[in-house]
């Protein structure tokens, strides 16, 4: 198992909506069952494809956890969890700019490169790459990455200096649900209603 993403359930209901506004209005009631009439299809095969647009590129504010154990005490286990904070997705990942949560119940108070960690969160499996995500709790700062077979989680000890290595399994990352403002609702029902109408009385 690996990191996956979750979409929005209320974002997915207006795409939904709007796609059944554009085809209703393409073609007669008496036909609505059948192929879309051609003409009708290359006008609206652009904003089709921005319905289409997978809604995880909108996010920006993830939930995640993740639980490991020592790779040389098995009775040593780590449970982490919290949320992240992103820029706009870019086209290839979203960029880490921000982390809250806990690790064993110590806060996580802020993001690092310990390791060389670049903090890039990927749409798709694993979600990290090698130089991985670094936050510091407690004032020890921690890298999770992914070694190209599972997550690892490390971390420096300084008395006496070592290293300590935590298996992860694997990691749940979901976009957080977010409820769009009221005025972004009205603008795209405003603006699909006067496609709608505009389309309906030039068609043939």
């Amino acid at each position: 198992m690996g990191a996956g993403f979750q979409t929005r359930p209320l974002l997915s209901c207006i795409h939904e909506l709007v796609i059944k506004l554009i085809v209703n209005s393409c073609y007669p009631p008496s036909l609505r069952v059948g192929a879309i009439r051609r003409p009708c299809l290359r006008k609206l095969l652009p904003l089709l494809a921005l319905c289409f647009v997978p809604l995880l590129a909108a996010a920006d504010t993830f939930n995640w956890s993740y639980t490991g154990t020592n790779w040389d005490d098995p009775s040593d286990i780590v449970n982490a969890s919290g949320t992240f904070t992103t820029d706009p997705f870019n086209g290839t990942y979203y960029q880490i700019t921000g982390i809250t949560g806990e690790r064993n119940g110590v806060a996580i108070t802020g993001l690092n490169d310990f390791g060389s960690a670049d903090n890039e969160l990927f749409p798709a499996f694993p979600a990290f790459d090698m130089l991985g995500l670094g936050y510091t709790a407690g004032g020890v700062e921690y890298n999770v990455y992914f070694d190209d077979i599972d997550f690892d989680e490390v971390h420096l000890e300084f008395q006496p200096f070592h290293q300590v290595d935590f298996d992860v399994p694997s990691i749940s990352i979901s976009a957080e649900a977010t409820v769009p403002e009221p005025s972004s609702v009205f603008l795209l029902a405003s603006g699909m209603l006067i496609f709608v109408r505009k389309f309906s009385r030039t068609k043939p």
